[in-house]
């Protein structure tokens, strides 16, 4: 095992991965949508940035089944995770040599939204201005206002307190 964690990613980029039989498992645990086709991966392979990666494949996940279920075979396959919302960042963090877990289809739906507390919980592929929106229909203080980021998605889903 590598003592160190840039040995550690040199191993990981370098260990090879049977896209196929994982794109394959995938299917068949898998509600949601799994993409491992050549113009699906061409897509994910940039966001705002410079960066180009081509990701081993991508899955919209329905619900967290999908997730864990997703996660639980990449791990068997050895594949590297990356979850994406919009593909907005700036500076490369949503593209990677990974089995890209996109959000934003099928899990963005915001669950609650407390005026009173001023929480929210959201699934994670929250557009950032929806839950602004849904904030102010029940009066409570919008959240940051920051224009560039009207479609971001929330990268923090689960947990994260009050906005003072």
């Amino acid at each position: 095992m590598p003592d160190n964690f840039s040995e550690l990613a040199r191993a990981a980029k370098s260990a090879p991965v049977d896209a196929a039989s994982l794109a394959t498992d995938l299917r068949r645990n898998v509600r949601g949508e799994v993409r491992f086709d050549d113009g699906t991966r061409a897509l994910y392979a940039t966001d705002g940035s410079n960066y180009r990666q081509v990701p081993i494949g991508v899955v919209l996940p329905r619900d967290d089944e999908d997730v864990i279920a997703a996660i639980s075979l990449a791990r068997k396959y050895g594949a590297p995770i990356l979850c994406r919302g919009g593909g907005t960042s700036l500076a490369g963090q949503c593209c990677n040599v990974a089995v890209v877990l996109d959000m934003s289809k099928y899990m963005a739906t915001i669950l609650d939204v407390d005026p009173v507390q001023r929480l929210a919980r959201v699934q994670p592929g929250v557009i950032l201005d929806h839950l602004r929106n849904a904030a102010e229909k029940r009066h409570s203080r919008s959240l940051h206002d920051r224009r560039h980021d009207r479609q971001q998605l929330l990268r923090r889903p689960l947990r994260y307190g009050r906005q003072d």
